[in-house]
């Protein structure tokens, strides 16, 4: 066999390779996408409920008048002027996280829509953890769309339980 210059030429992909891994390429994208599932009033109050709970967690959870009041903009009118009647009168529970000791993080779960589709009930899981274990605990929050007290629009705490 003799080899010559016209045989050592390098050879040009077929463009049938080429289209047929772009097409591969395009399908793997398109099918490793992670579909929305959750509806647009889900995703509002979830961040809305995420910004109050990080806060309420940042800050002195304690129940008194005072924290009651920098957390008014989260909370319904009605929440709020009941909490404020009741003066937190349940000694160190905090309303929020239905516990005496404060829990260390949380995270907000599944969301339930009612027939009106302005309230809704969020689940959000609450964890304590020391040196020999976590512990889980889950409340649900009501939450309605409504502008509130101040006139701030948005998804609002209606009770917690």
């Amino acid at each position: 066999m003799v080899i010559t210059a016209e045989s050592q030429k390098p050879r040009a992909c077929p463009e049938g390779l080429i289209i047929l891994f772009l097409v591969v390429t395009i399908l793997f994208q398109t099918g490793c996408s992670v579909p929305v599932l959750e509806s647009t009033q889900c995703t509002e109050a979830r961040n809305d409920l995420r910004e109050f709970y990080s806060f309420h967690f940042g800050n002195d959870m304690r129940p008194t008048p005072d924290n009651l009041l920098v957390r008014r903009r989260f909370l319904s009118d009605q929440l709020y002027e009941e909490m404020a009647a009741t003066q937190m009168s349940n000694g160190a529970t905090d309303y929020f996280t239905k516990s005496d000791e404060y829990p260390r993080t949380f995270r907000v779960g599944k969301c339930e829509h009612f027939p009106d589709a302005s309230s809704l009930t969020m689940q959000v899981q609450l964890y304590w953890r020391d040196d020999q274990k976590t512990t889980q605990k889950e409340v649900k929050v009501d939450m309605e769309a409504r502008d509130n007290f101040d006139g701030i629009p948005g998804w609002h705490i209606t009770k917690v339980y």
